[in-house]
């Protein structure tokens, strides 16, 4: 089994790296890491996301004829359900993701992008991923799963052993996703979602890890060069998600500028209080010397936090809200605005129009063939 599987660590980035890594049985040809223009915050120690590099990695494998794009990310981790000073940090990187992958899976037949995105499908990011990378939820796509809360969870679930009895989520939440998308004549024909592992290790009275394990089964089928095709494009009710995006990196933004403010007042008294305390004689031998230490550790840290820390973090947020802007001039520019479908990701099925994707046809020559490539037929279980 070890020599049949191939592995790829996508954890050169950061500090400690990203904590990524794709297994595949199929070849491998290619493999990239791109790394999210925001990423927490390096003076927060104790949460350490900062140092692990976030961003989302890719690899392409071959199976049956077929190019597969693997695409992996962990984003940002919410540490306070009540006061979540990472959201804006976690909508920035699923929109890169969301970008990065539509701008590198046009020559792949399957896409699937896995990882722990630390959002529930209720929230911003997931909608960011689902409604601009054109992708679909896998969960939502096998009938037998659970579609009315609560959802099978993956985080703080109850029968988890590493869930902590005071947990504030009753029933766990669901943060970890395999989405998945086909282009050109490759189209699902079914999906089978599961939790493979069991509750506790054998033998042992902990389980796996404090997130459950999910995984798919695929049944693809590749259509004949005749006829017409159907291929999965972004539709227009991202625009409201794009909008959603705008409106809470604006405010954050001025979030950034009242710390801004706050650092430089307390700069300002620190400073205040040195120069008044240089003429002062040594009263105290050591103590007196070490509080002006304090003192001088904590001005340079807050003319730090107000001057260069505060221009690298409004230069992320500001490059997302470009990049946003953008897709947005280009949705409204090719469509009209469609409103955002409430609970549209729940009411899913194979067969049916699929959430934050529209069918469209594929464009004709000028002999009024189909223009969509020519592949081999290629049925079969993933």
């Amino acid at each position: 089994m070890k020599s049949q599987v191939k592995a790829v660590t996508l954890n050169c980035c950061g500090v400690i790296g990203s904590g990524t890594c794709v297994l595949s049985r199929h070849p491998l040809s290619t493999s990239l890491y791109h790394r999210s223009p925001v990423n927490g915050f390096a003076h927060m120690v104790h949460h350490g996301d900062w140092f692990g590099g976030k961003g989302v990695g890719l690899c392409q494998a071959h199976c049956r004829g077929l190019v597969i794009n693997l695409y992996i990310t962990h984003l940002h981790a919410n540490y306070n359900k009540a006061r979540d000073v990472y959201s804006c940090h976690r909508l920035v990187q699923s929109f890169d993701c969301a970008q990065f992958v539509r701008m590198t899976s046009a020559g792949a037949d399957l896409i699937l992008f896995a990882g722990d995105f630390n959002s529930n499908p209720d929230e911003l990011p997931y909608k960011v991923i689902t409604h601009c990378a054109g992708l679909k939820d896998a969960y939502y796509l096998d009938s037998e799963t659970t579609k009315e809360p609560p959802e099978e969870a993956t985080c703080e679930a109850p029968k988890n052993s590493y869930t902590s009895r005071h947990s504030a989520l009753e029933h766990g939440e669901r943060i970890d996703f395999i989405f998945v998308g086909t282009r050109g004549p490759t189209r699902l024909e079914d999906v089978s979602y599961c939790q493979p592992l069991p509750e506790l290790v054998a033998g042992c009275q902990h389980g796996y890890s404090d997130h459950e394990a999910v995984a798919v089964s695929l049944r693809l089928v590749t259509d004949s060069g005749e006829g017409e095709k159907w291929v999965f494009h972004p539709c227009d009710y991202r625009d409201s998600v794009l909008r959603e995006s705008l409106v809470e990196c604006e405010t954050y933004l001025k979030s950034l500028h009242i710390d801004q403010i706050f650092h430089v007042v307390v700069s300002v008294l620190l400073l205040a209080v040195l120069v008044a305390t240089l003429g002062w004689p040594v009263l105290h031998g050591w103590g007196q010397g070490l509080l002006r230490l304090l003192v001088s550790l904590l001005f340079g840290y807050t003319l730090f936090m107000a001057t260069v820390w505060n221009r690298i973090e409004r230069a992320g947020i500001v490059a997302g809200m470009c990049d946003l802007r953008v897709a947005l001039h280009r949705s409204s520019d090719s469509s009209p605005t469609t409103p955002l479908p409430p609970d549209d990701n729940r009411k899913l099925s194979v067969s049916g129009e699929l959430p934050g994707v529209c069918l469209e046809q594929p464009r004709r020559s000028l002999t009024g063939e189909s223009a969509a490539p020519e592949r081999s037929a290629a049925n079969g279980d993933l």
